[in-house]
This record gives structure tokens, sequence and C-alpha cells, in this order.
């Protein structure tokens, strides 16, 4: 056998045995984290130790291939094992859920989604935890949302609070495009009061023993604050020391430098009650796209709206 013709025997035996069998879509603040970290806990499955799986979100890391991004993400797993992610950017990015279909067409697609309004307001917080948000007001943040997401300037998307909380249209796509019965949408309240059933329930749509009970009483991606901003900024945005670490450094020992500085530089730390009048406008500017959330997941979402 040629040398070519052995790499190209090797590529396909890879890319054959690393095929995503399902992906926690998102949403955004929603306990994704944590559900992640539960379902990885199966002997059968394989999942990454990374917050997200960035390589269909990412368009620099999607040129770069598929094999390169396994390695980064799934290097230690078993060649028969039941490969898992989780990027949050496929509930409400087109593209990244066009790529993951590409991929794999019978991918088994999970989102868990929040009460919107608390969802917004937790996602500002986070977003300024990691420093990217520099609007000292929920409010005015609010106000400047849709002016962001029209300039588009650098990741405008982090800042768009309202309308990643309108899921409708963005079930409804996943939906057009994996199909229905691959779509499965979880509540917070579902995973809050029995996760246990919740990762009983995906273990038997993967076909795995549904008889492994996960630890569940961890959660996950918990509220804190930084204590240095400009660190925060450092470990959470692309900037000229993060161009030099990616020259120096392999993406896995880079994934284990971010995550261990992140961690050092936050403390625990509980947000404010939102403004009541923030909360009714909001609940107001929900309630259409929650009606027809409900048409679509065919569940009532009527304690949203309290």
């Amino acid at each position: 056998m040629s040398a070519t013709a052995a790499r190209t025997t090797r590529m396909f035996a890879f890319m054959n045995r690393s095929r995503l069998e399902l992906v926690i879509a998102g949403a955004e603040k929603a306990g994704t984290s944590s559900l992640k970290s539960y379902i990885g806990q199966h002997p059968e499955i394989c999942t990454h130790s990374q917050t997200e799986m960035m390589y269909f979100a990412d368009s620099e890391e999607h040129r770069r291939g598929r094999e390169r991004a396994w390695s980064r993400y799934f290097g230690g797993c078993a060649d028969d094992a039941v490969l898992v992610a989780k990027n949050v950017s496929i509930l409400h990015g087109r593209l990244a859920a066009v790529r993951l279909h590409a991929h794999n067409p019978l991918t088994e697609i999970v989102t868990v989604l929040r009460n919107p309004v608390d969802r917004a307001y937790s996602a500002y917080w986070h977003s300024r935890r990691m420093g990217w948000e520099t609007i000292s007001s929920f409010e005015r943040a609010l106000a400047a949302e849709a002016k962001r997401l029209t300039e588009r300037e650098g990741n405008a998307e982090r800042f768009a609070y309202v309308a990643r909380g309108r899921y409708a249209p963005q079930v409804e796509r996943l939906q057009q495009l994996f199909g229905v019965e691959r779509v499965h949408v979880i509540l917070l309240e579902d995973l809050q009061e029995d996760a246990a059933a919740v990762c009983r329930r995906l273990f038997e749509i993967l076909g795995v023993a549904s008889d492994f009970v996960p630890g569940t009483s961890s959660r996950l991606n918990e509220s804190a604050a930084p204590r240095s901003v400009p660190v925060a900024r450092i470990v959470g945005t692309r900037n000229p020391l993060s161009r030099v670490a990616k020259r120096l450094l392999p993406a896995s020992a880079r994934d284990r430098v971010r995550a261990g500085v992140a961690r050092l530089n936050e403390r625990p730390w509980r947000p404010p009650p939102m403004s009541e009048r923030t909360r009714a406008r909001l609940i107001d500017e929900f309630a259409s796209d929650n009606d027809r959330l409900e048409q679509l997941i065919h569940r009532s979402l009527a304690h949203w709206s309290q």
C-alpha cells in the first residue's frame, strides 16, 4: 500500500469512529454545562473537558479541519466511545448548525431552555464576569442591544440578551434541519427537579445502558465575579497575548491554562435582584415568542410569565 493510500485509510477510519452522536446545542446560561458533566460520567460516553467545543462555531478552527479538532477535544476517547459535545452557538447560530448537519445529519440535538427573562439577566452578568460587557446597567445594556447587533462590532452576539431568548425560531430552525424527532427540548426546571431522569432519557436515546445513575448534585458555571476585570478580558478575548500563546502552546495546553487562570480570577458572587419593572417589560416582550414555542414543543410555559 502506498503512503498516500495508507494515509487515506487512516483518515477514513478516524472520521468513521469520530462521529458526534449527541450535541447539547444551548441555550446559554440554562444548565448546559451541568448536563454535559452529568451525561459525560457514563462509561460508554466520552465528552470534552473544555466548556464549549468550538469546531462548528469558530470558522478559523473549522478551516483547520476535523482531525485537528477531534484531537483537541476527543483525543483521550476510546475508539468505541459514544461522542457527546456541547456548543450553545448551535441553537442561535445558523452556520454552526449547518456545519454540524454536514458532519452528521443524524446527530441527536438537545436544547435546555430557561425562562428567557432570567436567562437574559444571567447572560448579562456572565458578560460582566468575563470582562466583555462594559455597560454597568442591565437596563442600559438592553437599550443598546439593537444598535450593537446592527453594527456587529466585534463579538456583538455576546450582547444579544433578548435576541438569544427568542427560542421559537431557533428551535424551529433546528427541527427543520435535523427533524423534529431528533431535537429534544428540555426545560431548566426539568433538570432542577430530576436531573437523573433527564440523563436516563438521553441514555436511552443514545442506546447506552440506561440504568447508569450519574452524580447530579453539582452545579457548574454558577454565578461569579472577576477579581480583576483586566485579567478576565485577557482570558476571555483574543488579544496579542493569546496570539503569542497560540504560537508557543498546543491547543490543549492553552485550554488548561485559560481555564486555570479563569478559576483563580473568580470569586463567589450573586447578582442583585432584577428590577420588577424591567422584569414585567421583558415578560411582555417575550410573550408572543413563548406562545409560539409552546406550539413547537407541546408544553405549557405559562409559569414563565409569572
